[in-house]
């Protein structure tokens, strides 16, 4: 697919407005940056498998102490139903908040890499990065309940209804899925970012 003209012809435009709606309701009118193009068009084809990755998990932008300062939004719009296993972008909730409390401990502001290793230090996450197989990843992860550091952590996927937005943290702990569905993931992505985050 070649998106880059649909972007730039202003296709998603309205739909940018709306995004932009959501992100002043945060911090107030006027107070967030608008890119030229809002939202970026981005498909996961079928792969013929899922599987829950141990790989590639990241985060977008450095955190600091990221529960207070929300410089930046990450949205997610689902432009086709989205179906568990389809390929939805993987994300470990309640990751944001541990990350915050590793960044105040340790007096910086932590890049991605920095905090993926001192998450790699907690068993629960030592396991999730790891290839090594436990008996039922998904089960384990997406299904028991677990706490890391007092915080309540699960993965979960991006999926539900055409139309859905999904509204990400910025030290959000995410990767990227295979789609194990017969149909495209059809997504839009774009970074909402306050006016008065440094950049």
């Amino acid at each position: 697919f070649q998106f880059r003209p649909l972007v730039d012809s202003g296709a998603f435009d309205e739909l940018a407005l709306g995004l932009m709606a959501l992100a002043e309701a945060f911090h107030g009118e006027g107070m967030w940056e608008r890119p030229r193009h809002l939202c970026l068009p981005l498909v996961t084809f079928p792969s013929g498998h899922w599987e829950l990755p141990h790989s590639v998990w990241h985060l977008d932008f450095p955190v600091s102490n990221a529960e207070e300062m929300l410089g930046t939004i990450r949205t997610f719009v689902l432009l086709e139903p989205v179906e568990p296993k389809g390929g939805g972008t993987c994300y470990v909730a309640g990751a944001h908040r541990v990350a915050a409390a590793l960044a105040r401990e340790a007096g910086e502001v932590l890049r991605s890499r920095k905090v993926k290793q001192k998450l790699g230090r907690e068993p629960w996450f030592a396991q999730l990065f790891s290839e090594k197989a436990i008996a039922d990843r998904e089960q384990h992860f997406m299904h028991e309940a677990a706490s890391v550091r007092g915080v309540d952590v699960q993965v979960r996927e991006t999926v539900g209804g055409a139309g859905d937005v999904y509204l990400m943290h910025p030290a959000m702990l995410h990767t990227v899925a295979t789609n194990g569905r017969d149909n495209p993931r059809m997504m839009l992505v774009e970074s909402l970012r306050s006016r008065s985050a440094k950049q």
